[in-house]
């Protein structure tokens, strides 16, 4: 069947998420525009899906696809004062659930992993996860 619009791309991105990491490894979770109260001391996730650019790859024929490029970040915050492990192993758990896998008709590519320093009193790991899905109209 595949994906039929780009709010069921959304979604997908984010189930993945939640089932292997949120749920998976039991770590709280901040979406796009939903409550949540960070926790004090420790390691907790926010978690994007930012759709991007789409274009027509096929012409002709029944249908015409339609292919939507988007980027998952998922920024890893941990408490100042605990290094770099913590927050590295879960953002190194990340990118191996989304690195070179196709799910739910999206598409992954290779998750890049990078250390942005101290943001207010957590120390942020973001992973970025670049993934892509075809739309037939």
């Amino acid at each position: 069947m595949g994906i039929s619009d780009v709010m069921g791309a959304l979604n997908a991105v984010s189930a993945r998420y939640n089932t292997l990491v949120g749920t998976g490894l039991n770590v709280p979770t901040q979406h796009d525009n939903a409550p949540f109260d960070p926790p004090d001391d420790e390691v907790w996730v926010r978690f994007s899906v930012l759709n991007g650019e789409s274009n027509q790859v096929s012409f002709g024929g029944f249908a015409k696809r339609h292919r939507t490029t988007g980027l998952a970040i998922a920024s890893v915050y941990c408490p100042m004062g605990l290094g770099d492990d913590p927050g590295m192993q879960i953002a190194n758990f990340i990118a191996l659930q989304f690195r070179a896998v196709s799910a739910d008709f999206i598409h992954y590519r290779s998750p890049s992993i990078v250390s942005m320093g101290q943001d207010k009193s957590w120390w942020r790991i973001d992973v970025s996860i670049p993934y892509y899905y075809d739309l037939l109209q």
